[in-house]
C-alpha cells in the first residue's frame, strides 16, 4: 500500500443488497448485449472491407475509418464490461495461477505506444482458488483502468504479493489521481466521471472479491497518481 494516498474500499458500497439489485439486471443485460453485438459485428465488418475498397493516399478518409473503428471498440468494450459484470450462475472454482493470467492479459494489451506497463511478480505467489471466468475480466479491468486515466501518456507498474493467507494484485500509475469525492464512489455500479465508459470496470472488481472472499482497495491523491488493488484468500472460495 502507498502511505501517501488515501483508500476506498469496495467493502463500503458492495454489500448483499448491492448484489441483489444486480443479479436482477442480469437476465435482461445478457439479452441486451446479444442483441447490440450482431449489429456491431455487421458495422465491423463492414469497416475492414471499405478501408481494404478505398484509396489509403486519402488521409481524411483515413481519419473517418479510424474513427469510426475506434468508437466500435469503445462500445464493444462497454458490452463486455456489462456482460462480465451481470453474469449470473455459481462460480466455479479451481486453482489458478494469478501471475501467468497477468502476464497472458499484459501481452494481449493494447497499450499506445506513449505507455509503459512493467510487471513486478512475486515469483513465489502461490496459486489461488478462484472462477477464472470471474477473476480474468476483472484483472483486464483492473489493467485497462489506468490507460482511461492517464492523459495519453504515462506509466502503469503492474505488482503481485503475498502476505499470509492473502494474495495481492495491485496496479499503479503515475497519472493525475482522483479527487475525494470520486474516491468514495469508484466501486459503485455505472458510476463514472468518463465520457463513453460504462462505470462498471471498478464495480466488476468489487464483485469478483466479494465472490472469492476477498476485498478490493483503490488508493490515490490528486496529481500522484492511483493503486488500485485486488486481494484474494489463498484458501477460501
Amino acid at each position: 500500500m502507498n502511505p501517501q494516498y488515501a483508500y476506498s474500499s469496495s467493502e463500503a458500497v458492495w454489500d448483499e443488497e448491492a448484489e441483489r439489485r444486480m443479479t436482477d439486471l442480469a437476465s435482461f443485460t445478457d439479452g441486451l448485449v446479444h442483441d447490440l453485438r450482431n449489429p456491431l459485428n455487421v458495422i465491423k465488418t463492414s469497416l475492414y472491407l471499405l478501408r481494404q475498397r478505398l484509396t489509403a493516399e486519402d488521409p481524411a478518409v483515413q481519419r473517418i475509418l479510424t474513427r469510426l473503428e475506434d468508437q466500435v471498440a469503445a462500445e464493444e468494450r462497454l458490452l463486455e464490461d456489462a456482460q462480465a459484470f451481470y453474469r449470473g450462475g455459481r462460480p466455479a472454482f479451481h486453482r489458478v495461477d494469478v501471475n501467468e493470467m497477468l502476464q497472458r492479459l499484459a501481452a494481449v494489451a493494447s497499450l499506445p505506444e506513449r505507455y509503459e506497463l512493467t510487471l513486478d511478480l512475486d515469483p513465489d505467489l502461490p496459486t489461488v482458488r478462484a472462477d477464472p471466468h470471474l477473476l480474468e475480466p476483472a484483472l483486464r479491468a483492473l489493467l485497462r483502468n489506468p490507460v482511461e486515466a492517464l492523459p495519453g501518456e504515462g506509466s502503469i507498474c503492474v505488482r503481485t504479493a503475498c502476505a499470509r493467507d492473502t494474495v495481492s494484485i495491485l496496479v499503479e500509475d503515475d497519472g493525475p489521481g482522483i479527487s475525494d469525492e470520486s474516491l468514495r464512489r469508484v466501486f459503485e455500479p455505472l458510476f463514472t466521471t468518463r465520457r463513453g465508459h460504462s462505470g462498471l470496470g471498478l464495480a466488476l472488481v468489487a464483485k469478483t472479491a466479494r465472490i472469492h472472499g476477498g476485498r478490493a482497495l483503490l488508493g490515490s491523491r490528486e496529481g500522484a497518481g492511483t493503486q488500485a488493488v485486488l486481494e484474494l484468500p489463498l484458501t477460501q472460495g
